[in-house]
């Protein structure tokens, strides 16, 4: 047998023993196999890894009489041809029914009920499962529309027989236009159905092919479908929590203005046919198609009328009312409410679909049904169903709702670094993966930190040991995805999949980096770099948005500096703003790039002064700069000053955006240190300039207040200390007193670094200049020691306790401030000297 260690010696008695029970175990399980395949056992059997199924079997159904077990033969598998003439007979069969008013005779519901497969006459077949097996075997809008007009066409002749109501016709007009009125007659459940595969079905839909009248069938079927499973949506709430059992229904008496009403029909098919196909409550699987359908209709309205449309927001209140009533369901059979009918029944391609559906129309409210949702698909027999594109997309819907769910990410990372399901995935999937983790991780990370977590999800209780776990696994995933891209995209090519993406794919995957704190050394980082090198050489044209995503993700993660591929995406950027290809550069684009290239390349002036040009280009624009904030504004001059670029006539223009009444009510104490810095460093580097002087003293007297706050940082009071010493503004000593104060606290010192501290003592001395003690004494009688000098003090010693770590030039400068504060002690100066 194979597997079994076959040796030249002879047996023991325990190996024979040992080789007769193998035997008979491999045959058992070859047995199983057979048996399993060809026939489903009428009895549940339990599987497990480590036992027999046989025994498990045996276990849970004991048969001490060895009674013969009962199989079921498995249904044949009917082709589509089939399907369709079972389903014609069937309706013909509905219209030689023999009807009397609000009745139908037993012996023609029986005989209805009993009809038989025209094509397997041992295995009956209702009308509901045909008419739907029809719509799901239709390969074209036609077919279903056929379907639909065969259903209509039966359902209101056995109406109007019961009502005595003359036959009415329904007409296509040359040009396809459907005229149907009656279509309601089909339910909300066949129309759901019909809906979703006239979308996938539809020839202007995902490049497929087919006649034009499918279009102009499909534009007259779905807005009527849309409507009757809207109708169905509304009315589901209502007919499941009135009790009404179906004997009920079928003792209504309908007249015959009430048997056209809509409310009234379907219990009229009910009275007359007892069929489920008519219910106005929605199974699973129709609640699964219409969140899917609904999703694609918004999706198609967005891309034709734009992202304001108040169809979408229509859609969404159907969405709102067919959670609610799918919760209803959950709670009616599910005291906890952990999973009911809808989860429980439907399969998870279908709970996936769902889920992807809220996720379009930002359904993140509906808390408890996306938990119920994720408990169910997190489970490894709902897992293991899905593939990577699935699996993908799972979690681009938790991430896209801003609701993580910590068995999502644990089960989907994990399935997703499986050998065969990520071969399977092409590079689009992989990215949208590692990016949709990214995003969980994220959100995670700011639920921890805020310990304010939505109620009724699994993330009250979060552990930080249960978030670094589930960041182990996200890291894993993105590690192991990352190195799938760099496998060839098929057996036949040596093209790796990486390069199937494009420049927006690769923004997205660099930022996903960052949150993962990915490795600038791995070689996915040098490909990717290459590969976009290559689409510009090869005249790809590149957002500039994407651009800006780009630098920054690269300067945070601390990649080396490539001076030629900077200047590449510098000057794409250039010549986007310049030909004004309908690429509107934002001011936050403009400020990442400029920021970004500020903090990776170190002489960025002299290298890329075409990035600059561009930068004065955009700001001298007044339209353009009125859309600045702030913290824009300030990052702007900011980037100049680095780059010694000295544009007066723009420092000019962003000096007086600073100085806008609106801009300086929103004006934060970091905006306003950090463009005072640059201002002054500007100013004061350049050639004497009185009038720049004069603005720069103007910028103090609008900003200084700003200052007089308690929620600096360390880098915003230095830097505004350095900028008034550097530009000799002494004309409110107050402000000046306040920064040395806020920053000579222990805590502020400790967070600080010495650059920072050693350039608040150097103009501490510098500041000390301005001090007049004949005129104080005069005035006041007496002379005080400014405020600022103590806190002085407190800088120098602090600078002495880590003099080891200091440079050559902030050891002069501290002597030279221990100088100017006439600090006379040879504990601090020995140390220094």
């Amino acid at each position: 047998m194979k597997g079994i260690r076959r040796s030249k010696r002879p047996l023991r008695r325990s190996q024979k023993t040992l080789f007769l029970l193998s035997a008979l175990l491999a045959f058992n399980d070859t047995l199983y196999k057979y048996t399993s395949s060809a026939f489903h056992l009428q009895t549940h059997v339990k599987r497990n890894r480590y036992q027999n199924p046989l025994t498990f079997a045996y276990n849970d159904n004991p048969n001490p009489k060895k009674i013969k077990r009962k199989f079921i033969k498995a249904p044949p598998h009917r082709t589509r041809q089939e399907i369709r003439i079972d389903l014609q007979t069937q309706l013909l069969a509905l219209g030689e029914l023999k009807l009397h008013h609000h009745d139908i005779s037993d012996e023609h519901q029986q005989k209805f009920q009993t009809i038989p497969s025209e094509t397997n006459t041992d295995h009956l077949v209702n009308l509901e499962s045909n008419v739907l097996n029809s719509i799901w075997s239709s390969r074209t809008v036609s077919e279903v529309y056929d379907i639909l007009r065969r259903m209509v066409r039966t359902s209101k002749s056995l109406i109007n027989k019961v009502a005595n109501i003359a036959e009415d016709e329904i007409v296509i007009e040359e040009d396809g236009q459907l005229i149907c009125d009656d279509l309601q007659l089909v339910g909300p459940n066949i129309a759901a159905a019909a809906l979703r595969r006239i979308i996938d079905v539809r020839p202007d839909f995902n490049q497929r092919g087919g006649e034009k009248i499918d279009i102009l069938l499909a534009r007259s079927l779905m807005p009527k479908l849309v409507e009757i499973v809207g109708r169905g949506i509304m009315q589901s709430g209502s007919s499941s929590n009135s009790g009404s059992s179906i004997s009920s229904r079928k003792a209504l008496s309908l007249s015959e203005k009430e048997i056209y009403s809509f409310g009234n029909v379907n219990a009229s098919m009910y009275q007359l046919l007892n069929m489920s196909s008519f219910n106005n409550q929605m199974t699973h699987i129709s609640s699964a198609n219409t969140f899917y359908a609904l999703a694609k209709v918004c999706m198609l309205q967005k891309k034709k009328n734009g992202k304001s449309n108040n169809s979408a927001s229509s859609l969404r209140i159907l969405v709102q009312k067919m959670c609610s009533n799918v919760m209803k369901q959950e709670d009616g059979n599910n005291a906890d409410g952990g999973g009911g009918i809808f989860v429980q029944r439907a399969n998870p391609t279908l709970l996936l679909e769902s889920l992807c559906a809220l996720s379009t129309f930002r359904m993140s409210d509906e808390v408890q049904l996306l938990q119920c949702i994720g408990n169910r698909l997190k489970m490894g027999d709902a897992t293991g169903k899905l593939n990577g594109s699935q699996l993908s997309l799972g979690l681009w819907a938790y991430a896209s709702l801003e609701r993580p769910h910590l068995g999502i990410i644990k089960s989907f990372s994990r399935r997703l670094r499986k050998k065969n399901v990520r071969k399977e995935m092409n590079c689009g999937e992989i990215t949208r993966a590692v990016w949709a983790a990214g995003q969980c991780m994220k959100q995670l990370d700011l639920l921890v930190q805020d310990m304010a977590s939505p109620s009724g999800t699994d993330v009250e209780a979060l552990a930080d040991e249960e978030v670094a776990a589930l960041r182990e696994e996200s890291v894993i995933m993105a590690y192991t995805l990352s190195g799938e891209l760099l496998q060839p995209a098929s057996t036949t090519s040596d093209h790796k999949k990486l390069y199937g993406l494009n420049v927006n794919q690769i923004a997205d995957l660099l930022r996903s980096y960052v949150l993962y704190e990915f490795d600038p050394s791995h070689p996915i980082i040098a490909e990717i770099i290459a590969h976009v090198q290559d689409r510009i050489a090869n005249g790809d044209y590149i957002k500039t948005v994407d651009i800006s995503r780009i630098l920054w993700s690269l300067q945070r993660l601390r990649v080396p500096v490539d001076i030629q591929f900077v200047s590449t995406l510098v000057q794409s950027f250039s010549d986007n703003t310049q030909a004004n290809n309908h690429d509107t550069c934002s001011p936050k684009t403009l400020n990442t790039i400029l920021r970004s290239v500020a903090l990776m390349v170190s002489d960025h002036g002299n290298c890329l002064p075409e990035l600059y040009e561009t930068a004065s280009l955009l700001l001298s624009d007044a339209k353009y700069l009125s859309k600045c904030n702030e913290f824009e504004c300030s990052n702007f001059i900011w980037s100049f000053s680095l780059a010694r670029q000295y544009d007066k006539d723009l420092l000019l223009l962003l000096s007086n955006r600073m100085r806008d009444k609106k801009i300086l009510s929103s004006c934060t104490p970091s905006s306003a240190s950090r463009f005072l810095w640059s201002f002054a460093n500007l100013v004061e580097n350049e050639e004497e300039d009185l009038q720049m002087k004069e603005v720069l003293f103007e910028m103090f007297q609008a900003l200084g207040g700003i200052l007089l706050s308690t929620q600096l940082t360390p880098v915003d009071a230095s830097s505004a200390m350095w900028a008034m010493a550097k530009s000799s503004y002494a004309l409110d000593m107050g402000i000046f007193d306040h920064l040395a104060e806020v920053l000579a606290v222990d805590f502020m010192m400790e967070t600080a670094t010495l650059q920072q501290i050693t350039e608040a003592c150097w103009s501490c001395g510098k500041m000390i200049t301005w001090e007049d003690p004949l005129r104080e004494k005069i005035e006041y009688g007496d002379v005080k020691t400014p405020p600022y000098v103590k806190s002085g003090e407190r800088f120098v010693n602090h600078l002495v306790s880590h003099c080891e770590l200091l440079s050559a030039k902030d050891i002069s400068q501290t002597m030279w401030a221990i100088g100017r504060l006439q600090i006379i002690d040879d504990s601090i100066i020995s140390p220094l000297a």
